[in-house]
């Protein structure tokens, strides 16, 4: 076995530049789904530049193969993905948990359904789940930064690019397939998935291939080591029982004797956290050698609980915001409501999507491909209160990109482009908080490459047209005022990254950019009760776009024996948006409120694996990571944090390997987050224990038996950039068991 290029497919943390070409429907990512195994330096980073390598790159991607998925796979993106260098969660229970890259979320981490947009709700609120089911993945690229604006400027985080290949790039060499099949002991709950490719006619340098999948979960209510609520919560609600140091030990214990005044709080399990599950795909293409046209289409449906009931929400914890609610929003912006019960909340989510995409090679001296990309969605989430239904979430969208690929000399290289994307979005209901709104972009981009030596420049630039249009029938007195009253935006991003090779396997590189992000509908437009989040939320229509300059360096070592990576970024942000609670209410529910400041963010990332050589057989390997990230406010304005940032975090592991059998232990931690926002609470961190064992019985085929024990010591654990750390812990012990079989 290659103990080197086994290794690098486990950490994958490398470099990317500014990676606005960005397009997924090139006839080079067909290639691209049988990488394991390869080197570092072949693997093509499929999401960014046709043929370019991850070793050539500036910046920071991860990719993770469909091995790694299987130790990494759990009921939504978010959880599949938190435990990256520079990710995190907004844990909202397992039906919805989207990915947060250094301290950014909502649609400034873009997901992607294999380069296209996910065309959900889930960047409107943390309880909306993302419309992209991981189960049937074959491969996610994470990217992190700004160096993806190919995508959109919005995705100042990064993006997330699920590649499951529902529509097949070239004709397929006999008929293929995969089946996963796995219990869970913690939710008590049993999921699968399966998957065939195969070719339905074949003649010469044609074909006409299909693609079927189809996975299903189902999951109960989960459980935890203690009480749902925190003691740092139940203190500041005036239970002072307990020590105020909060000591980091959680008695390990988990005694069962509850302290009088906790008797009656949810202890040992969360109620209405289940989840149930079922998604299917069908695609077609035809091929040929000149490129390929094919289409998919896919249904989704997932029903999944919101596990904290309305009665549960933070109350003046902190310092008055003084002017914050002075200037950013008016009082009268808030209507009167009727109070609310408390029935647990439940969404019923539907999604059937079309996609389609081709590429065609062109004999051009400089113009040597055509791409394009179709999709279209259909989303819908119903909000059950009880059996009543609360609110209904609507989301009809349709995007397309088309893209060049140039080859301008043997070191000079581009990629040019528009996309164009409109959204119907409508909340129907007496809670509704957001107005009916039809939202359109128009995106152009271009980026050109110079290589010379030991030295690579990139330079791009792109431009984008948003407007808002709300609907002429508003007859709600909150969102009255917005009827036409249409807004638009105009934003430009340019970016320049140099890379050098300083010596063989040591590289070093330079990211320099200036981006603009039009404010998303839901900093805009919100005003109203959000019981699914227990909150009132207020947008402010009159919002500037934002701006952010900065930068991020790379460091890369790589020999036989070590790799390692470290990241640094810096950005000034002019107008930063975000939403923070304020010390009131309106009608029994917390107000939070959208703010725009002057912001800066600044953070690191490094990673190092080292192969311990070979034992007994198995190639041993250790590996880390830290990462680190801060958000203040310019002291011109008050030098205060920012709500909801992660705290310093990171992972040691080692990771034994055979020709069949692997293990894998690792320690999962987070420090303490006591640099918090006013009316935000501190987070105690954590040490969590994951172990992995694989087992291959059969050299001559694809069959795997794995176990996986999460949280093994059974840890109370609370992510601080989730909306519910203070009443939903993360989930305590799970022993998962599954079969994987592929041929």
């Amino acid at each position: 076995m290659n103990s080197k290029k086994y290794n690098k497919n486990i950490l994958l943390g490398s470099t990317a530049g500014f990676l606005l070409a960005g397009n997924v429907a090139q006839a080079s990512e067909s290639e691209l789904l049988d990488f394991d195994g390869k080197d570092l330096e072949e693997i093509v980073v499929s999401s960014v530049y046709k043929n370019r390598k991850i070793g050539e790159t500036v910046g920071n991607i991860t990719i993770l193969s469909r091995d790694e998925l299987t130790r990494s796979i759990d009921s939504s993106l978010g959880e599949t993905l938190r435990h990256l260098p520079g990710v995190t969660s907004t844990f909202y229970g397992p039906g919805s948990s989207r990915p947060i890259i250094r301290g950014l979320g909502g649609n400034r981490v873009m997901m992607l359904d294999s380069g296209m947009g996910a065309m959900d709700a889930s960047s409107t609120s943390p309880d909306h789940g993302v419309a992209i089911d991981p189960a049937t993945a074959e491969r996610i690229e994470i990217i992190r930064g700004t160096s993806i604006l190919a995508y959109g400027s919005s995705a100042a985080g990064g993006l997330v690019n699920v590649f499951d290949g529902r529509i097949p790039m070239r004709a397929a060499e006999g008929l293929s397939g995969s089946a996963t099949l796995g219990y869970r002991s913690n939710s008590r709950g049993v999921e699968g998935s399966a998957r065939l490719t195969g070719n339905l006619w074949e003649s010469g340098d044609e074909a006409l291939v299909f693609y079927v999948d189809a996975s299903a979960s189902d999951l109960g209510n989960f459980r935890i080591p203690g009480y749902a609520e925190s003691e740092i919560l139940h203190d500041a609600e005036g239970h002072d029982d307990h020590d105020d140091d909060h000591d980091d030990d959680h008695d390990d214990d988990h005694d069962d004797d509850h302290d009088e005044d906790r008797g009656e709080e949810m202890f040992g399990k969360v109620d209405n956290s289940s989840l149930t599950k079922k998604a299917g795909s069908f695609g077609l293409s035809y091929v040929t050698y000149k490129g390929f046209i094919g289409f998919n289409v896919k249904l989704l449906n997932t029903n999944y609980g919101l596990p904290i009931g309305h009665e549960h929400h933070e109350e003046d914890h902190g310092d008055d915001h003084g002017d914050d609610h002075g200037d950013d929003h008016d009082d009268d912006h808030v209507d009167d409501h009727d109070e609310h019960g408390e029935e647990d909340i439940r969404i019923d989510l539907d999604q059937i999507r079309f996609d389609m995409m081709g590429s065609l090679s062109l004999d051009s001296s400089w113009l040597t491909a055509l791409d394009f990309r179709f999709a279209y969605a259909d989303y819908e989430h119903i909000e059950l209160e009880g059996d009543e239904i609360g609110t209904v979430f609507t989301n009809e969208a349709m995007k397309f990109r088309l893209s060049t690929t140039e080859k301008f000399s043997d070191t000079i290289t581009g990629s040019s482009g528009l996309s164009y994307r409109t959204r119907d979005f409508e909340a129907i209901g007496a809670e509704a908080f957001i107005p009916a709104v039809e939202a359109n972009q128009l995106g152009l981009f271009t980026v050109k490459e110079y290589s010379r030596g030991d030295w690579r420049f990139d330079i791009g630039a792109r431009y984008e047209h948003s407007t808002y249009n709300i609907s002429n029938s508003v007859t709600d007195t909150r969102f009255a005022a917005f009827a036409n009253n249409d807004l638009s935006f105009d934003a430009f991003s340019i970016s320049a990254t140099a890379g050098y090779d300083v010596t063989e396997g040591l590289f070093t590189g330079l990211t320099l950019h200036r981006t603009e992000r039009a404010p998303s509908l839901e900093e805009l437009f919100s005003n109203g009760p959000h019981l699914a989040t227990n909150s009132f939320e207020l947008g402010n229509p009159n919002f500037d776009k934002e701006q952010a300059t900065g930068g991020e360096f790379t460091l890369r070592f790589d020999d036989e024996a070590v790799y390692t990576q470290f990241n640094a970024f810096y950005t000034y942000y002019d107008g930063f948006i975000y939403e923070n609670p304020l010390d009131r209410e309106v009608d029994e529910l917390p107000l939070f409120a959208y703010f725009q400041r002057d912001v800066t963010m600044k953070g690191m990332e490094w990673e190092v694996g080292y192969d311990l050589g070979e034992i007994n057989g198995f190639d041993i390997h250790l590996h880390g990571q830290v990462d680190y990230v801060r958000f203040k406010r310019e002291a011109s304005v008050d030098n205060k944090n920012l709500p909801k940032i992660p705290p310093l975090s990171g992972s040691i592991g080692l990771e034994a390997k055979s020709d069949v059998w692997s293990f894998r232990v690792e320690a999962d931690m987070a420090g303490d987050q006591n640099k918090v926002a006013e009316d935000e609470l501190r987070t105690e961190g954590y040490t969590l224990v994951n172990a992995f064992v694989s087992y291959r019985p059969f050299e001559d085929r694809d069959i795997s038996l794995n176990l996986k024990a999460m949280n093994l010591f059974d840890e109370e654990a609370r992510q601080h950039t989730s909306v519910l750390k203070d009443v939903l812990p993360q989930p305590g012990r799970d022993i998962r068991l599954s079969l994987s079989v592929a041929f």
